[in-house]
């Protein structure tokens, strides 16, 4: 069933036309997918050895030059090669040195992680540089960190009202600048009352009419803004304050009906990152959230592996938006980090064809679980 036949359009517009038009692409591309399968004898799975050469090789030779303008976000392409490699469940012992020497290049001399570089240190590039080291796992790499330059910059950046911004020169604030602050300050054990005050009461106030979290109290409800939020509750154990009802239902009605995937917001493309943005906040739910399991409602899961798998897997290795896009590493971590929280939640059949992830933070559940540890004993 089309866009068109749930709710007639008599005014086309171009929303309308690039809808249809995604809906069509997806189609054919999952025939497409469907014929090969049948072809070759091939098992309705995600090829695990493919993605891993892609991601090795990405690791291993030079970027394009289209990664220029992507200089500033290194700490993001470390987490995002890494962990996609960490759940995929490849061999990377022999990548790790290049790693953690990478990860120190991008540590500024005060001991706080800068998005690359010739940037300066940002709440963002904390949170990705975290999830970086996380996903390195080695002593070697937690040690290129200091924790109390890390809380001072954290401070620097936080409002009375308990938000942050993401740079202490003035930068956006929103959900996205709590949520890697507060993640940060949880993983190092630097969390303190100073740092907490306010920050929930905040984030509860960017719940919307429509169920979603904004960026702001007041502002339109956005998948992104939204895991950030619920993410941010869940680890400070404050999530069961949430309207959860309203949420879910707001969740739900974001997973597109033709596509099987998941748009950001109202009257949008369906995109697969929102496999881990909006998809993943069920898991999120399910481990954190005592109301969620009298509601214990989740998505059509059948249907979004259907578009992962069918319409986003490329043939060559690693994920895409859409059938029209190229692959990337951005969308070849969240699609493999949403469908780890999805399968595992839901305790479905696939869960065993890849890792675990920490549904509230977006990687490896034991590495985690392992750094977390070895700052509490430090």
């Amino acid at each position: 069933m089309m866009a068109d036949e749930i709710l007639p359009i008599e005014i086309d517009t171009v929303t309308s036309q690039d809808q249809r038009k995604t809906e069509n692409s997806v189609e054919r591309e999952k025939d497409y997918t469907r014929y090969i399968i049948k072809s070759k004898f091939l098992s309705y799975s995600f090829n695990n050895e493919l993605h891993s050469k892609w991601l090795i090789a990405s690791a291993t030779h030079p970027l394009p030059s289209s990664f220029e303008t992507l200089e500033s976000s290194t700490t993001w392409i470390l987490y995002w090669t890494l962990n996609s490699l960490r759940l995929l469940k490849a061999n990377v012992t022999d990548l790790l040195p290049r790693f953690e020497t990478a990860l120190a290049l991008v540590t500024a001399p005060d001991g706080v992680f800068k998005g690359s570089q010739l940037t300066r240190p940002i709440i963002a590039g904390c949170y990705s540089g975290i999830n970086a080291m996380i996903s390195i796992g080695t002593t070697k790499a937690y040690q290129c960190i200091d924790r109390r330059a890390i809380y001072n910059f954290l401070m620097s950046c936080k409002f009375p009202d308990g938000s942050f911004e993401m740079n202490k020169d003035g930068s956006d604030t929103d959900t996205r600048s709590s949520y890697c602050a507060m993640t940060t300050a949880i993983v190092l054990n630097i969390l303190d009352e100073n740092l907490l005050k306010g920050v929930a009461e905040w984030l509860l106030k960017c719940q919307t009419y429509e169920g979603g979290f904004s960026g702001n109290p007041g502002g339109e409800a956005h998948g992104g803004y939204t895991y950030c939020a619920v993410s941010a509750l869940a680890l400070l154990g404050r999530v069961d304050e949430i309207d959860i009802d309203k949420l879910v239902r707001w969740l739900i009605q974001r997973q597109m009906p033709v596509e099987g995937g998941f748009n950001g917001r109202i009257n949008k493309l369906v995109d697969v990152c929102y496999t881990f943005w909006q998809a993943a906040v069920f898991g999120v739910f399910k481990k954190y959230s005592k109301k969620f399991q009298a509601i214990d409602v989740k998505p059509d899961v059948e249907k979004l592996l259907d578009y992962v798998i069918l319409a986003s897997q490329s043939k060559d290795g690693g994920f895409r938006d859409k059938p029209t896009k190229s692959v990337d590493l951005y969308h070849t971590n969240y699609s493999l980090s949403g469908m780890s929280a999805v399968l595992y939640a839901t305790n479905h059949k696939m869960k065993d064809q890849i890792g675990q992830v920490e549904p509230a933070m977006g990687v490896d559940l034991a590495l985690f679980k392992q750094a977390c540890d070895y700052f509490k004993s430090i």
